[in-house]
């Protein structure tokens, strides 16, 4: 037993329609196989045309991450890239800007220590002239002077600003 539903008779015109239909499958595989690799080459074409623009950003990061804070971005098609690029452009200004104030007051640092030197310089100049002065005449009173006592109590001055001098 065969059942009717399952039964299919064997001849010329069933083997003949199953190769017109095998080869219809066949066409189709083929065609289907076509298109889809067509489909993929233009999607990775589209891909790769859409992010090339990427390199382009990358670079100029590099460039800010070296100090090149005058970097700018052009205009793109897709606007994530666009918005990408502002940011960047907008964070190249504001490093810009601040390298600016870094370097005014780096300068305005500068001058205020070159004007404590002159002034530190200043005061020593004169502190070491008093106390020089005072150990010439304190020198001088002791070559002229007519006692021991007198010319013990002149060297003794000599030496507390000699000591003086040593301590500044």
């Amino acid at each position: 037993g065969y059942c009717e539903l399952n039964y299919t008779p064997r001849n010329a015109d069933g083997d003949v329609e199953v190769a017109l239909v095998w080869e219809r499958r066949q066409l189709a595989i083929i065609l289907t196989t076509i298109v889809v690799s067509l489909l993929g080459a233009v999607t990775a074409w589209s891909i790769h045309h859409a992010i090339r623009p990427v390199a382009s950003i990358v670079a100029a990061l590099s460039e800010l991450q070296g100090g090149a804070f005058d970097t700018r971005l052009g205009v793109y098609r897709f606007t994530e890239l666009n918005q990408i690029a502002l940011a960047c452009d907008s964070l190249a200004g504001s490093l810009r800007e601040e390298q600016l104030k870094r370097n005014a007051l780096f300068q305005r640092i500068q001058t205020i220590q070159e004007q404590e030197r002159r002034m530190i310089a200043l005061e020593l100049h004169d502190e070491f002239g008093q106390y020089l002065s005072a150990i010439n005449a304190n020198a001088t009173a002791l070559c002229s002077a007519k006692d021991v006592h007198t010319a013990k109590a002149d060297a003794k001055r000599i030496q507390t600003n000699v000591h003086r001098l040593v301590i500044l």
